[in-house]
């Protein structure tokens, strides 16, 4: 993810990043230790206060892909293990609610 973010230059959002990883085949094969889960862990959580007030959509979009890449892989299974909870704690305190994601289709 690092390195996809490094090349598509400092502007581009997290879900572009994303979706990039949907065409790479090697998603299946993503493995990181516990180091590395934390710190992309906390890269979400201060993704999500960055684009809270300004960028529901963005939100709405990597956490669709965040839970799809969950089936395939572990990583982005932690990834959204933690980050969901924490989008909806900063969802309720900011705005009242909660973002509904739709159903994954298996």
């Amino acid at each position: 993810l690092a390195e996809m973010y490094f090349m598509s230059g400092s502007t581009s959002k997290l879900s572009s990043i994303l979706q990039c990883s949907v065409s790479n085949s090697e998603l299946q094969a993503v493995a990181a230790d516990d180091d590395t889960v934390n710190c992309l862990c906390k890269l979400v959580m201060q993704y999500i206060q960055l684009k809270l007030d300004t960028d529901l959509e963005e939100m709405y979009l990597c956490f669709r892909l965040l839970r799809r890449f969950s089936k395939k892989s572990e990583v982005f299974r932690q990834l959204y293990d933690v980050g969901y909870p924490y989008l909806q704690t900063c969802i309720r305190g900011s705005y009242g609610g909660s973002l509904n994601l739709s159903p994954l289709e298996e």
